[in-house]
């Protein structure tokens, strides 16, 4: 069965969850944000390959992390997975920021975790990095290790 390659910006109480329940909450009635290629990522970037258009999506998902941060010191944490397509809700509603926002209506197993991308340090002491490739890259098995940066 194919899947959906999705970024998701998260915190400590994401990771948490992760850790305890062994997935990410979601359900039709309490979607979450992700990123991933859509048709109009393809569309606002013709002749871009697939790796383009996968680091276009994380790159956005870095973005959402970074708005999302409580303060100066919080790091941008972005998981990778891989979604069933039925787990991903077409058309409304949809964030309207950005070409590659979905939403999940299902939950993210951590069996579907294939990596985590983390600051390694927080905003105040690097300043706003936008960049994407400033993340460090873990493993999913490594989610005791990422978790870490928060204790």
């Amino acid at each position: 069965m194919p899947v959906v390659r999705v970024y998701l910006p998260v915190g400590p109480a994401d990771l948490a969850e992760l850790a305890e329940s062994g997935s990410l909450s979601a359900t039709p009635a309490s979607l979450r944000v992700a990123y991933a290629v859509t048709p109009e990522l393809e569309r606002s970037a013709p002749g871009a390959d697939v790796e383009d258009l996968e680091y276009a999506a994380f790159s956005h998902a870095v973005v959402a992390a970074g708005a999302a941060a409580r303060g100066a010191a919080d790091r941008r944490v972005v998981i990778a997975a891989d979604a069933d397509p039925d787990w991903v809700v077409e058309g409304e509603p949809r964030p309207r920021d950005s070409v590659c926002a979905v939403t999940l209506a299902a939950a993210v197993p951590r069996a579907r975790v294939a990596s985590f991308h983390i600051d390694e340090r927080g905003a105040s002491e690097e300043g706003a990095m936008a960049d994407a490739d400033a993340l460090l890259w873990y493993d999913a098995t490594e989610l005791d290790a990422v978790r870490g940066f928060f204790a």
